[in-house]
């Protein structure tokens, strides 16, 4: 992400542990006169770090003149119009340590306690991360600030480790919906498989009926063909026996006729 974007964000109000809000905002060319106020103002062992003389005005002159975003960039903490903290995120451009910021902070002593320090590190340790840094070293000039950088750095950490337990549980979870929404297409399948299974069954009863229906029927027809040829028969029969009465009789009479 581009340092300018980054940057757009600024200034910000943060509040600090006793409740104070103060501002947050890049280093400006009229900082000259407050960033020197901040330096004098720190005691003299902890300015260690610092190389030039801070008795030599034409520093904070130069620092204020030069300033390159990308290569230092200085965050000042303010408050009622004067500066209690800066940190400085240092970049390299090129080695084997370009990857690597380094970080320095500075805390006016009357405003210590309070979170000054915190506040400007975790902005620096955001910067850092969306300037694509690996790791940050450090160059503290109290051991409450060395205490607040590692208080800050372990929260992030923190963060990281809740934000990347969280991208897993929405992975997980993303599985698991993943693997309902089959089980839930498969039973679907499965029920309307069953339906058409189930219409087929209907629809075979339903033949089934039709063809025990004809069945019925023609063994009907065949009981009425039996009866009626029964019924002939039986007719046939009585047609027969009474002929024969009737030839019977015609030969008792021929007999008789003979006789007499």
């Amino acid at each position: 992400m581009s340092l300018e974007f980054i940057l757009d964000d600024y200034p910000k109000t943060v509040k600090l542990l006793n409740g104070t809000d103060t501002e947050i905002r890049p280093l400006k060319r009229e900082d000259e006169i407050l960033l020197k106020d901040l330096y004098l103002a720190t005691p003299e062992e902890e300015r260690m770090f610092v190389k030039s003389r801070l008795t030599d005005g034409s520093l904070f002159h130069e620092w204020c003149e030069n300033i390159d975003y990308d290569r230092n960039l200085p965050l000042l903490m303010l408050q009622d119009g004067k500066v209690i903290g800066e940190a400085t995120l240092h970049q390299r451009t090129g080695g084997w340590k370009r990857h690597i910021g380094l970080v320095s902070v500075l805390t006016h002593p009357g405003s210590r306690n309070i979170g000054v320090a915190r506040k400007l590190l975790e902005e620096i340790i955001s910067i850092a991360q969306h300037c694509g840094l690996q790791k940050l070293e450090a160059e503290l000039a109290a051991s409450k600030a060395r205490e607040e950088m590692q208080a800050a750095l372990r929260e992030k950490e923190a963060a990281q480790r809740m934000i990347d337990q969280a991208h897993a549980e929405a992975e997980q979870a993303k599985l698991e919906r993943q693997r309902l929404e089959e089980a839930t297409m498969e039973s679907q399948r499965a029920v309307e498989q069953a339906k058409a299974e189930q219409a087929e069954a209907i629809q075979m009863i339903a033949q089934s009926k039709r063809e025990a229906e004809q069945a019925r029927q023609e063994a009907a027809r065949l009981e009425a063909l039996k009866t009626s040829a029964e019924e002939q028969a039986a007719a046939a029969i009585a047609e027969r026996d009474a002929m024969e009465n009737r030839m019977q009789n015609a030969l008792s009479k021929i007999v008789e006729t003979r006789e007499s």
